[in-house]
């Protein structure tokens, strides 16, 4: 027969190594520098857009505070004041909730921390049509990048 003899059987098993982390690359500490930098931008552009719902505010103020006109009926003028001004504060607060949300993940960003907030807070940017969707997608690309996550991991936890 021509068969080659069997190997003998080790000894002792292979040692299992700890899997290498890899450094992140300079592009990928670049691409969150640049993310952050942008977060930054978006929040600032949602605070903006949030505060247009600020004339509604005022309507609705002015609704309350002037006089019922003669031949007008002065009770629909006070609820629709009412309901200018419930719906202007909760547009307000909402939005400007957001940016501050977009500007706290600019901030962990950049400091390398906060690994998940900042892939649910990239999640939830992407409906903020367009610029945060565009911006949340390629945020949750580079964060799912395993040094990214390993950097956020061995970064040193400070209180915020």
């Amino acid at each position: 027969m021509d068969h080659a003899p069997i190997p003998p059987a080790p000894s002792e098993p292979p040692a299992l190594s700890a899997p290498a982390t890899v450094a992140p690359s300079g592009q990928d500490l670049a691409h969150l520098d640049t993310i952050g930098i942008l977060y930054y931008v978006l929040a600032g552009i949602t605070a903006v857009f949030a505060l247009f719902p600020v004339i509604h505010l005022i309507v609705g103020i002015g609704m309350l505070a002037l006089p019922a006109q003669p031949g007008q009926p002065g009770q629909e003028a006070v609820l629709v004041g009412w309901l200018f001004i419930g719906v202007a504060v909760s547009l307000i607060a909402f939005g400007m909730t957001l940016a501050v949300l977009f500007a706290m993940v600019a901030r962990r960003l950049r400091q390398r921390r906060g690994y998940m907030f900042c892939v649910v807070a990239s999640a939830v940017s992407c409906l903020s049509m367009p610029f945060g969707t565009v911006l949340g997608v390629f945020a949750l690309i580079v964060l799912t990048k395993a040094p990214i996550k390993a950097l956020f991991e061995s970064a040193p936890s400070r209180a915020a």
